[in-house]
């Protein structure tokens, strides 16, 4: 059983939730946030994560992706730890705007990101994200 279906069955979303699981469902999150601990991108990226350490063309792009239980707590956030709210890396995916990254020469604007999310929709999805977190 996915966490998504024991969250349904022990707790009921506020509308503002369900609007935000449907963003994450929508945009495919899901697709780098899974259980496997490592997303599946691939060699994409401008920053080849675990490539860059292991010379290993087969890691390029390998990123050890957190699990989102209890995301709300467990700031800061990003693999360099540039953000501290989950508004900011909503806002950062949205619109791939990195003015503190320490290299702005390798963020991929072009890649992941540019969602086009409405501030609504932002706000939905970091409520939605905050169901992820335990009492």
């Amino acid at each position: 059983m996915t966490a998504w279906c024991l969250i349904r069955r022990l707790y009921t979303f506020t509308p503002a939730e369900a609007n935000g699981e449907q963003v994450f469902i929508d945009k495919k999150c899901g697709r780098c946030h899974t259980s496997q601990g490592v997303n599946p991108v691939g060699a994409s990226f401008v920053d080849n994560g675990l490539g860059s350490i292991t010379m290993d063309p087969l890691d390029n792009g390998k990123f050890r992706n957190p699990t989102l239980r209890n995301v709300e707590i467990t700031a800061p956030y990003m693999h360099n730890g540039v953000f501290n709210t989950l508004e900011e890396v909503v806002e950062f995916y949205n619109s791939r705007l990195a003015s503190n990254a320490e290299v702005t020469a390798n963020v991929d604007n072009d890649g992941i990101g540019n969602l086009m999310l409405t501030q609504g929709q932002m706000d939905d999805l970091v409520a939605f994200l905050k169901t992820l977190t335990d009492q």
